[in-house]
């Protein structure tokens, strides 16, 4: 299975320093983000910020993650995508630790017709190997 590329977001709250939380998230996916607005439940405002790459981009950053000891993750595979939430305050500090609903979300992309989950944890070890 070959790597199509990946896809980051991450929900900043109005009381967090975005430029800080930006540069945080850039430094980890290595792309610049793009900001859009939104309305929280509460009317409150957020930002979402958004980065996607290409296969090199992606492969990049599970390299990165592979290092950092947390192939724990292998657990999050569904089909040809895998799933990792990065803890934000883990990442604020520059820890990249296991996160909630509320930290980094990054889903890589495998090439394919729709693999078994094993499949992707395979590709995903496979790629970490040639490392």
């Amino acid at each position: 299975m070959k790597l199509k590329g990946f896809r980051a977001r991450l929900m900043v709250q109005a009381t967090e320093d975005i430029v800080r939380v930006r540069t945080a998230f850039e430094d980890l996916v290595g792309q610049p983000a793009t900001e859009l607005a939104h309305e929280g439940y509460w009317k409150n405002p957020l930002t979402l910020l958004e980065a996607h790459g290409g296969p090199e981009e992606a492969r990049k950053i599970l390299i990165n993650l592979q290092k950092l000891h947390i192939s724990d993750f292998l657990d999050h595979c569904e089909k040809n995508q895998f799933f990792i939430r990065v803890d934000k305050e883990g990442l604020l500090s520059g820890q990249i630790l296991p996160g909630q609903s509320d930290g980094l979300q990054l889903i890589f992309e495998f090439e394919g017709h729709a693999p078994t989950s094993s499949q992707t944890a395979s590709a995903v070890r496979a790629l970490w190997s040639k490392a």
